[in-house]
C-alpha cells in the first residue's frame, strides 16, 4: 500500500530530521511507554515527544547484563542497553527522559540512565490504584511534569496549545481504533503484524503526519477485499508488553497463513487507543483522568484482574475470537501470577482455550514455541470445523 510506504520512508528519515531540528534548538523529550505519560503536554510545549518502545533482541538483553541486575525484565534491560550500544538514535537524542514508575524494572532502568549517562531524567510517580486520593496524587505528579517540561523548553505551556494537542492525539487514537475495528471482518482488513507496526510507528512519527497517514490508510483499507477463510482461527493476544521489534509471536501465529491475530491488549509498548481525553473542562484534570483511570488497569495495579477481564471479554466477543495467546516477557511477576487466573477465566466464562508463552527475547525460543503454537492452532482449527 502506498500509504505504508510513505510511513516507512518517514520513519527511515525521522532520526536525521530530529537531529536537524535539535541543532536548530528544538527539544526532544522521550519517555518509556506504559500509558502514563501525556504526550499532549510535551507536544503543547513545542517539544517533540518520542516513545521508547524497542525490544525483542537478545543482544540488547545480554549487553545490559554489565549494568543491570539479572532479575529485571528484558524490556527494561533493552531500554537502557540501546542507549549504551548507541544502535538506535532515539535513545541518544533526548533532552529529557520521562520515566513512569509502575514497577521496579523501569525504575532501575531510570537509575542506570542517571548513573551512567548525562541525560536528564524525570520520574513520574504512578499510584497503584485510581481512587480520588490516587487521582489527586497523579494530577499533582503531572503538574510537576508540566513544570519540568517548561523548564527544559524554556516556555510556558499555554492552555490553547494543550487543547489543540489533545484534539490531535484524540484524532490519532480514534483512527487507530477505526482501523483496528476493520479486523472484526473475516478475514481482517490487515494482519496483526501490520497493525502492530503501525501502532508502534505512532510513537516515533510526527503526530500531525501520523494522523494524515492513518486517515489515508483507513480509506484504503475500507476498499481492501480479501477472500473469506472461515477455518482460519482468530486470536486475541494479551500480556504485559509488545515491543517494537518483538514480532516473533505474530510470525508464529500468522506465518504460513495459519491464524489471524485480530486484536491485542498489552500494557507497555503499545498505544492504547480505546479511550480518549475529554476535550471539555480542565485539560490537566482530564489528562490525569485519561492516563490513570480511563483504560483497563494493568497487572501492576491493585484490583486490576476483574476490570481487565471484563475488557478482554468484550474484545473477545466483538472480534469473535477462537483462542487466546497470553504472551509475557520473563520476570514480569505480576502478569505471571495473573496468568493462571486468566486461563481459568477464559476457559470457564468464555469457553476459549488459552496458550501461555514466555519470552526473554532469546532467538532459541522460536523453535520450541513454534511447536506449541502449531499444536494449539491445529486444535483450534479442529474445534472450528
Amino acid at each position: 500500500m502506498d500509504t505504508l510506504r510513505k510511513l516507512d520512508e518517514h520513519l527511515h528519515n525521522r532520526p536525521i530530521d530530529l537531529k536537524k531540528m535539535k541543532e536548530k534548538g528544538k527539544k526532544i523529550i522521550a519517555y518509556f511507554a506504559g500509558e502514563f505519560v501525556p504526550e499532549e503536554m510535551i507536544y503543547a510545549a513545542g517539544a517533540i515527544p518520542i516513545g521508547l518502545v524497542h525490544g525483542g533482541s537478545g543482544e540488547e538483553v545480554d549487553a545490559a547484563g554489565a549494568y543491570m541486575h539479572h532479575a529485571l525484565c528484558p524490556f527494561s534491560k533493552t531500554q537502557f542497553a540501546l542507549c549504551v550500544l548507541n544502535q538506535q538514535p532515539y535513545y541518544r537524542l533526548m533532552d529529557l527522559l520521562v520515566v513512569p514508575v509502575p514497577c521496579i524494572h523501569l525504575h532501575r532502568a531510570a537509575d542506570c540512565y542517571e548513573y551512567y549517562t548525562d541525560i536528564d531524567v524525570f520520574r513520574l510517580g504512578v499510584p497503584h490504584q485510581s481512587m480520588e486520593l490516587e487521582l489527586n496524587y497523579f494530577a499533582d505528579a503531572q503538574r510537576r511534569l508540566k513544570e519540568k517540561i517548561e523548564g527544559v523548553v524554556g516556555t510556558e505551556i499555554k492552555i490553547e496549545e494543550l487543547k489543540k494537542a489533545i484534539f490531535l492525539y484524540n484524532r490519532m487514537r480514534n483512527l487507530l481504533k477505526q482501523i483496528s475495528l476493520l479486523r472484526t471482518q473475516d478475514p481482517p482488513a490487515l494482519s496483526g503484524l501490520e497493525f502492530m507496526k503501525i501502532n508502534h510507528a505512532s510513537f516515533y512519527a510526527d503526530p500531525t503526519f501520523m494522523v494524515e497517514i492513518l486517515q489515508s490508510l483507513y480509506e484504503e483499507l475500507q476498499e481492501r477485499r480479501l477472500e473469506r477463510n472461515g477455518v482460519k482461527p482468530r486470536i486475541l493476544l494479551t500480556g504485559p508488553n509488545l515491543a517494537r521489534g518483538d514480532y516473533k509471536i505474530f510470525e508464529l501465529a500468522e506465518g504460513e497463513g495459519k491464524a489471524d491475530v485480530v486484536v491485542e491488549e498489552a500494557f507497555e509498548g503499545v498505544r492504547f487507543y480505546w479511550q480518549n481525553v475529554e476535550e471539555d473542562g480542565d485539560p490537566y484534570q482530564n489528562l490525569a483522568q485519561r492516563y490513570l483511570r480511563k483504560f483497563p488497569p494493568a497487572g501492576i495495579m491493585r484490583k486490576s484482574t476483574i476490570p481487565r477481564s471484563q475488557f478482554l471479554s468484550k474484545l473477545a466477543k466483538d472480534f469473535e475470537v477462537d483462542g487466546v495467546f497470553w504472551y509475557q516477557i520473563r520476570l514480569c511477576e505480576c502478569y505471571d501470577m495473573e496468568s493462571h487466573w486468566f486461563k481459568d477465566y477464559f476457559d470457564k466464562e468464555l469457553s476459549l482455550p488459552m496458550l501461555k508463552l514466555v519470552s526473554n527475547y532469546d532467538a532459541l525460543e522460536f523453535g520450541y514455541n513454534k511447536t506449541r503454537v502449531d499444536t494449539f492452532i491445529d486444535m483450534l482449527k479442529t474445534k472450528k470445523r
